[in-house]
């Protein structure tokens, strides 16, 4: 359980939490790039063509990950196992999450990799009640040429140059090369995305062009993930104060915040911890005992050992520590308080302990064995390697 004591902040607070900080919530300046962009990213091959024909022809799927794929899991034939399926897919999840039983993706460039997935399987999880998607996939790494980088820095190198003898004239200097000019829409030093720039570029576009100014080309080349960039900024916004009711949530949080760092909240919060270790004899009986904390009673979705992560599941333990804490519990025992990275307090109950058989126990240090020392072997070639480099140096 998570032990949060309600916070109730007054509106005079948020008034002066909101004075006393207009710095703080005052929009962030904008900017409005014209720019060319130079792809990194080379044709997709005809052999990946070839195998997403086959893929959508209904050849088996495995087969082909088997015979094709660069990832991982070929050898199971791209089998990513079942995946539960959220209402905010993250990263590649996007392109799976949607596909029906037996379809299949078109290719999906994301770095200097291409993907292919296919969903064999739906299912609802008995345990979790949370929909599942059996998923394959293929993964391709198709090779990009230096001499391919090469022509495509020195293209936006040669246009660089051009624009800064046209008297930064950028429309002028795209038209003389035969480029295209695209226009961002204004934003931030902090957008989350930008209209018409990829999202492996988005770090790089978003830094070097919302700190200049209006009419200022960029020096050098922008160089992202996927493209390279020339621009410049044709117009700004410069940051404004806002109002209380146009950042009231931001407000409130900060409060809130604020709030949890005073004695008073912490002796409120070492009250309740004190309590619990005390009267309670299980989690269930925390909300009879205080039913203002509203508490949920939830359970990971798997066991943990001293080096497994909980991240995905919004658990920002530190395990190994938790894990060491548990080693003197029994099921049925409380751990409290836990303290997360992010400084919010737990109260655990050990339900479970599972101990390795000693056949797989002795199977797993063996894979682990091999493991460690393929890391170890790795290490020490990158270390002789870095000494001879230095050596030639």
């Amino acid at each position: 359980i998570t032990i949060e004591p309600k916070v109730e902040i007054s509106e005079e607070v948020l008034i002066a939490q909101h004075a006393d900080n207009l710095a703080s919530y005052k929009t962030l300046p904008e900017n409005t790039v014209e720019y060319v962009q130079f792809s990194l990213v080379p044709p997709i091959p005809e052999s990946v063509t070839a195998v997403l024909a086959k893929a959508q022809a209904g050849e088996d799927f495995a087969t082909l990950a088997k015979e094709h794929s660069v990832g991982a899991d070929k050898a199971t034939g791209g089998d990513m196992a079942w995946v539960p399926i959220t209402d905010a897919p993250v990263g590649q999840e996007e392109h799976y999450f949607g596909l029906a039983v037996g379809e299949v993706s078109d290719t999906i460039q994301f770095f200097s990799e291409i993907y292919i997935y296919k969903v064999e399987e739906e299912r609802i999880n008995e345990e979790t009640k949370a929909t599942e998607k059996h998923v394959r996939r293929i993964i391709f790494r198709p090779e990009v040429s230096p001499e391919h980088r090469a022509a495509i820095d020195a293209a936006a190198t040669e246009f660089l140059a051009q624009l800064k003898t046209s008297g930064n004239d950028l429309r002028k200097a795209a038209t003389d090369a035969g480029l295209t000019v695209m226009t961002s829409p204004s934003f931030s030093a902090s957008a989350e995305e930008i209209e018409g720039v990829s999202t492996n570029d988005l770090f790089s576009f978003r830094q070097k062009f919302a700190s200049l100014a209006t009419d200022t080309v960029s020096e050098e080349i922008v160089r992202g993930s996927e493209h390279l960039f020339v621009g410049k900024v044709i117009a700004t916004k410069d940051s404004v104060e806002q109002t209380l009711d146009e950042v009231r949530e931001a407000v409130e949080l900060d409060a809130i915040a604020a709030h949890k760092l005073t004695p008073e909240y912490q002796d409120r919060m070492n009250g309740y911890i004190e309590t619990i270790s005390a009267q309670a004899k299980s989690l269930e009986e925390v909300n009879t005992l205080f039913p203002e904390l509203a508490v949920e009673v939830k359970e990971p979705s798997k066991a943990i050992g001293p080096r497994d992560f909980l991240f995905q599941e919004g658990l920002f333990w530190n395990v190994g520590e938790v894990f060491q804490q548990l080693q003197n519990k029994q099921p049925g025992d409380l751990l409290l308080p836990v303290v997360d990275f992010q400084g919010l307090t737990y109260a655990l109950e050990l339900s479970e302990i599972i101990e390795p058989e000693a056949e797989a126990f002795e199977k797993d240090w063996a894979e682990t064995k091999d493991e460690m020392l393929t890391n170890i072997r790795q290490q020490a070639k990158l270390a002789r390697q870095a000494d001879y480099m230095a050596f030639l140096s």
